[in-house]
């Protein structure tokens, strides 16, 4: 593997330009010197275009257009990559600086692994620590060992903002599903599972999840309509057949069991990346 392989990493936007400079900043400021950037931008009312404009000459590429979602928007800027490693981080999230630098390492320490990722940290709208959705007490979510049964079984969550892939997992599978609106990401990773490429954890926070009222986590947790209950619901379904026709089917019992014992991992790991942090969130 080169000892500096190019790193491309997409963000795709809508309506974010609050939160859109900081998240770009994070990606530009890593520490790793060799990344491409891409910022896809589905023709925002906002100033979001002016933004991404200010910081043309440091992006590979760069657009503000209608497009038909989050997806889609995520093909479109992956066609423009010319990296051997991907990764996307959200408009309202950022990287930690040592983020990409991470990944890069996980990958030529396990040059058979094709997919790694780390923990992330929860922030308010204002870029604070704080604590998880849906009324949590956590103040982030770890990197835990991989399991594909656990995974399966709907128990075990990859931190999206915190994951990076090969470029060959990314052509096998094909990119991304342009009709999922809701669980874009939980079905990509499930049909890399499924076509045996090897999934590892970094034990660390790279990067930090914003919670905010536009966001799609917390409108899926605090106000849903009705559109977006059917369209997360045939989502999940659609990775539930994922595993379940190449022969990885979960009983309830064993959906039970792992739920158990993945929740003694889930806190172990919580805090070994809170001891990491010096006690901090």
């Amino acid at each position: 593997m080169d000892p500096q392989p190019l790193v491309s990493i997409v963000t795709v936007s809508f309506n974010q330009a609050q939160y859109l400079r900081a998240c770009i900043e994070s990606v530009l400021g890593q520490t790793y010197p060799n990344v491409e950037y891409i910022v896809i931008d589905g023709g925002s009312a906002d100033n979001s275009a002016e933004i991404i404009a200010e910081y043309a000459d440091r992006l590979k590429y760069w657009h503000s257009k209608k497009d038909n979602g989050p997806a889609d928007a995520l093909n479109q800027g992956f066609e423009q990559a010319t990296g051997t490693i991907f990764a996307y981080l959200n408009s309202d999230d950022v990287l930690l600086p040592e983020a990409v630098q991470k990944w890069v390492d996980a990958f030529q320490k396990n040059p058979r692994v094709d997919l790694v990722y780390g923990g992330i940290k929860y922030l308010d709208g204002e870029g604070r620590p704080t604590k998880g959705p849906g009324g949590g007490k956590a103040w982030g979510y770890p990197a835990c060992p991989w399991s594909i049964r656990t995974y399966a079984a709907g128990v075990m969550v990859l931190p999206q903002q915190a994951s990076a892939w090969k470029r060959t997992l990314h052509e096998a599978v094909g990119g991304f599903n342009a009709d999922n609106r809701t669980n874009w990401d939980p079905e990509f990773y499930a049909q890399a599972a499924v076509k045996g490429f090897a999934f590892k954890d970094i034990p660390a926070v790279l990067a930090g999840f914003r919670f905010h009222e536009k966001s799609i986590t917390v409108g899926l947790l605090s106000n849903p309509d009705e559109k977006t209950l059917a369209r997360r619901a045939t989502a999940r379904a659609r990775t539930r057949e994922i595993f379940a026709s190449n022969g990885i089917q979960i009983s309830d019992l064993e959906r039970k069991w792992r739920k158990a014992t993945f929740r003694l991992m889930h806190a172990a790991c919580l805090v070994r990346d809170y001891r990491q942090n010096g006690g901090r969130t």
